[in-house]
Parts: structure tokens; sequence; C-alpha cells
């Protein structure tokens, strides 16, 4: 017997595994033919066993199919077998968790390569945190202090919390009434007896985008008006003061569009004792919406101060501060059946004994697994020049001030003489878009590794590499002492052509970023999304990036795969071969041409022509739309400049071409 665990709800079954396939089978006769999970065990890419219940039961598996990443935790009868199907199901595997060794994780953070909030999420998924259990669900920390202000300074550590308390330690008073009692209990002691992450404490969170937790929690009903989450000063003044409230935050805290703050389904959640209706979280004076409340938390926890101090954090919650004399010492204790490894269910003979322990042990929560055993290492914040400033997201507003000039944005032009011949860009990584940076003489090439190659002119002679993400690297332009370079995670990782490093992310899509394109001071941003956004460029008197102000954004049918744009004019090409031709300053959809014929991925504007770019190159009138000139290459286009009229094409095989748009000829 198996039981596949969803939040929850666990759904006894059994496994059967062929040559090719595997396939769970509900036993319940409320569950048809269509219930059944299957995939090909092809398509396995991660199988990673889990603690279920404080025993090493558990295997979650994640899929890739079509193009969409799913994963299951299934729950077996005993260790055996859960080995057994784990050695079966990595054979199979085309990557496990452990291909990503932790220690090379923890040096891409100290580095900057990866964020604090995918970090974060890293060591969840080490410590045996799912988002299938809610009993073991990924935390992550409350970073400001400051809820009530009508605005913030991400750059003050004043509006920070004490990252090197864990939130029992943070008021004093309440401290000293917990260790007086905790100095006068008989063994085992413990401090606090609620911990900072249940599954009651995640369905208090996702009431109003997932009500069927509470509903599934609390037999049916919601929890009293009262006791509901409202708002987020409140619950922040109930973990810093109540006797009994230590709970940490979730990761859609920091990610998304913050729709779990919105009673979007127009839930009746019933009336306060103070007569006030429960809607939708009250949200602190500095946030203007939900996306904004979201954005300037994302912001704090990828600020300086939160860099510099989280690993403080890691120690409490993954490292040698959880257990202990050093957890007592820092005052970090929890009731032993939250431990993994204090007690073992099956030696427990007594059944109500028994249901019990395991009903506390999954209902109030369970320390993660412990992954350092040595103090975590600090992040080398000495490296990253522009720190100061690494605390902005997409849509904050800022104002041009003398002292916050625009950036004088240089348009990328060909030197013809460099590209004078067909080559293969010398890197055995898939290549996704190269820059041309002629005022530094380099040419810059992304990947979808996430590594950016760097060549120097006229010979193309490799210079360096750096890595920006661990996700693949999409797109980019040339914002003369930054690059700016839009990647699959949806952000826009800004690099410094002098220091050789990024030093800011900005998420400024929900998806994949498809293009960017510049012209004058704005860039344009393309994504899978199915949008086009417009911003304007803010620098700090250094020439750094400061942020990004959201001015358009044009909503599409479809997914947008690249975008060409000429003053007003904007040309997206849109899945499903179509492209539509926009006023972006007025928003207006001037025209659309459905374009079934042709294989298109990217459309340029030149000479009154809109050039489409695919396999092949087609022209249309910009007047007119009537299709011109077609020339077919090697391999689809991936990435292109146009100078005068030379169209530079890199191809998907690393082959460089130069094509005159004139005589519509190879040069």
């Amino acid at each position: 017997v198996v039981d596949m665990v969803e939040p929850l709800v666990n759904v006894p079954g059994r496994i059967v595994v062929s040559k090719a396939r595997f396939y769970f089978q509900p036993f319940s006769n409320a569950f048809s033919m269509a219930d059944i999970v299957k995939w090909k065990l092809e398509s396995i890419v991660q199988v990673i066993p889990r603690s279920y219940v404080l025993q090493d039961v558990g295997l979650e598996v994640y899929i890739i199919e079509n193009g969409v990443t799913s994963n299951y935790l299934f729950v077996l009868d005993s260790v055996e077998s859960r080995n057994k199907l784990h050695e079966f199901l990595v054979a199979n595997c085309q990557k496990t968790l452990e291909d990503s060794q932790q220690s090379n994780m923890t040096l891409k953070w100290q580095n900057g390569v990866i964020s604090n909030y995918e970090y974060l999420y890293y060591l969840n998924n080490m410590a045996d945190r799912t988002v299938n259990n809610l009993s073991q669900y990924p935390v992550f920390p409350w970073v400001f202090s400051d809820y009530t202000s009508r605005n913030i300074d991400i750059c003050d550590p004043a509006i920070y919390r004490d990252l090197s308390r864990p939130i029992g330690g943070l008021n004093k008073k309440r401290l000293d009434r917990i260790l007086e009692r905790y100095y006068d209990m008989p063994e085992p002691r413990f401090m606090y007896g609620s911990h900072y992450s249940t599954p009651g404490f995640i369905t208090y969170y996702l009431t109003r985008s997932k009500p069927d937790l509470m509903l599934c929690l609390m037999g049916g009903k919601f929890d009293h008006p009262d006791r509901l989450f409202a708002g987020i000063a409140e619950t922040w003044n109930n973990v810093l003061n109540n006797s009994a409230d230590f709970k940490e935050l979730i990761p859609e805290f920091y990610q998304g569009d913050g729709a779990f703050l919105e009673n979007r389904k127009k839930l009746d959640l019933g009336k306060r004792q103070n007569g006030s209706v429960v809607g939708d979280v009250e949200l602190p004076p500095w946030a203007e919406s939900p996306t904004d409340f979201i954005q300037k938390m994302s912001a704090g926890l990828e600020s300086e101060y939160v860099s510099a101090n989280l690993h403080h954090w890691i120690d409490l919650i993954f490292g040698y501060k959880q257990k202990g004399p050093l957890a007592e010492q820092n005052h970090n204790i929890f009731h032993p059946y939250c431990y993994p490894g204090t007690v073992d269910i099956n030696t427990i003979l007594d059944p109500n004994e028994k249901n019990c322990v395991v009903t506390q042990i999954l209902e109030f929560g369970q320390v993660p697994q412990q992954i350092f055993k040595k103090p975590h290492p600090e992040k080398k914040l000495a490296i990253y020049p522009s720190l100061e400033v690494n605390t902005v997201e997409s849509d904050l507003e800022y104002q041009d001030t003398e002292d916050s000039p625009s950036p004088s944005i240089s348009s990328s032009s060909i030197s013809l003489s460099s590209f004078s011949f067909s080559s293969k860009i010398p890197t055995k990584n898939h290549v996704t878009f190269f820059i041309e940076c002629p005022d530094t003489s380099t040419v810059y090439v992304g990947t979808a590794s996430g590594m950016m190659y760097t060549y120097r002119l006229p010979d193309m002679k490799y210079a360096y590499g750096v890595i920006i993400s661990n996700v693949s690297l999409i797109c980019g332009v040339d914002l003369k002492h930054s690059l700016c370079v839009g990647s699959s995670d949806g952000k826009c990782y800004v690099l410094s052509k002098q220091q050789g490093s990024v030093y800011q992310s900005i998420p400024c899509h929900y998806d994949t970023i498809t293009d960017m394109q510049l012209d004058a001071d704005l860039i344009f941003s393309s994504s899978w999304d199915s949008s086009v956004k417009v911003w304007s460029v803010t620098t700090t008197p250094q020439n750094k990036i400061k942020g990004l102000r959201l001015i358009n954004d044009l909503d599409h049918d479809d997914v947008v795969q690249s975008i060409a744009v000429s003053g007003p004019m904007l040309v997206s090409c849109v899945q499903g071969c179509s492209v539509v031709v926009w006023d972006w300053d007025a928003m207006e959809v001037l025209h659309t041409i459905d374009y079934t014929h042709h294989d298109i991925a990217h459309a340029a504007i030149w000479d009154n022509h809109v050039v489409l770019m695919g396999v092949s190159v087609v022209y249309l009138n910009f007047k007119t739309f009537e299709e011109g000139l077609t020339r077919r290459f090697d391999a689809n286009i991936r990435s292109y400049q146009i100078c005068g009229n030379i169209l530079c094409t890199l191809e998907q095989n690393g082959k460089i071409t130069l094509f005159d748009l004139v005589e519509g000829r190879l040069v």
C-alpha cells in the first residue's frame, strides 16, 4: 500500500512500474480512470527521498512532460520499500538532487550567482520541505519589522528584523516569561509549545487562495473571523507579542502577484467582533497593492542588510544552532516531537497513544532536517560594487532628479569588419543571443546554461565567462555602462561591463522574458506571460542601474516571442504565427496579421519594412503589409542586429551570417 500525499489529504493506492511508464492507481471507488497518475519514466528529472511523520519513508518525484513540471509525494510502508523504488527510478532519471552539490549552491549564493530567495528555496528542498506536505512546508523569514509606516527605505537597517534571533527571541519581555517557565519545567523541556511552521499557519496564510485547505483542516468550516488572517501589521504584532504565536512566513510572501492576499473568490469569511467584514488582507501603508507589497518584500529579502545577516537565520533553522546546547543558548528549543530522530512511532504499541503522537507530529510543526553542523558562511558582499542600489524592484516609482540622471543608452551597431566571415561561437553551450558593444570592442554571448561569454574584437578572442543565473539567458540590451539580460525566470539581471559581475536582479515578468529592445532611453520587454512592457531606466550618479519604472503594459492573446520598436511603432510576434502592430504610446493596436506559412521568431523594423525572421527572412511593406523578398537560412535565427542595410544573424547552431537587406544576398 502506498499513499500519494497532497496537502492535508493522503490518497491510498498502489504503484505499478513497467519498463516505460510509472502508474499510481487510487484504491477508492470515488476515483475514476482519469485520476490514475501516470508518466513516462524518461520524463523523470528528479527523485528525492523524503521523511514523513519523522520516518524515512517518503519519495518525491519531479517530472517534465510537454514543458510542464509536476511533482508528486509518495509515502511507502517501509524504508526498504522506499529505497527500492528510489533506486529503480533514479536509474531512469536524468538528474537527481545530489547532482546539485550543496557546497556548489552555497558558493553560488555567496558570490551572488543565485538570489537569497533561490538559495532559501534550495535549502528548504534539501531539508525535506515540500509544498505537497503542509507539515513540512517551505519556511521563509520575516525580514521587515515595520508594517505601519507610510513609507520605508530599503537601505535603512532600522526597518529590518533581527535575523540572528528566532521569532520567540525578538521580544525580550515575552522571552523572559518563556525562559522562566522553561527552567521550571521537568524534562523533556521546551521553550515554545508552538512551532514556526504548522499546517494551521499555512492554511491561515492561504485561506483566500486555497480555502479548501482550511475547510479540510477545520472540519468543513472556516476558523472564527477574529482568528483569520486579516492584516499584515496585525499578524506581525501577534508574532512579536503573543505568547503562543511564533510563525515565520512562506515563499508566497516573496514571489508572485500577491493573489493570496485578496479575496478574489468572494468567500464569506464572516465578521469580526468589531463589526468589520473579513475581506482582503489589510496591507501596510507603504504598500499600494498586493503586487507592490510582494515586490517590496522581495526587495527587502534581497537587500544588503538581509544578505549580510541571512546566514544567522540559516544557522537557526537549517544549521548548527537548530538543536543541542547552542540551540538552548540561542533560545531555539521546541517540543521533542518536532525533531527528526526523537521518536520511532513503530515502537509505540498502544494504538491510541500512537495516534496521538502522529497527530502531534503532523499538526504541531516539524523542524527541518539539519543541513549544516558548522556556522554557515557569510555572503561575500564586498565584491558587489552596487549593493547600495541592490534593493529596487521593477514597479517601484522613482523620480528623476539632478542627482539621479537618466542613463545615456548607446544604440548597438555592427562593426562589419569583425563579422566579415561566417564563424562558430567557440563555446559548447547552446547559444541564445549576443550583444556587440562597440565602445568596449566586446561581444557578449548568452547561453542556455546561464553563462555569458565575453570575446574581444576584432579577432573574437575569448576573454572570460561569468555565471549570470542558474536558468537560461534569453536576450539582452546594452545600457552603455551595464548590460541588462533577460532570463527564463522572468528577471532582468544587470551586469557591470567594467567589473564583469552581476549587481542587480529585477523581477519584470511572471514568466520567461523572450525579447528586449531599446528605443531612446526606454527598454521594451516581451514574455511568455503574454505581455509587452515598456520601462524607463533610472540610475545612480555612478551610472549604475537603480531600477526600472513601468510605463505601459500591452496585453496579448498568447505568448509574445519577439518585438521590434521604432518610435511609437511596436511590432510583436505572437505564438500562433500572428504579427501585431501597435502604437505603444497610445496602447492601440493598428494592424494584426495572421502569418501561418512561416515559422516567425523575430521581427525588426527597417526602411519602411517589417522584417520577419525564423528559418526564413521575410519582408513586409510597412504600409500595405504585402510580402516581399524571402530568404531561407540553415537553422533558426536566435538573435540579430541591423546596421544600415546589413542584417547580422546568429543562428541556433552558433553560425553568424551577414545578409544585405537591399540586395537580398549574403555578404
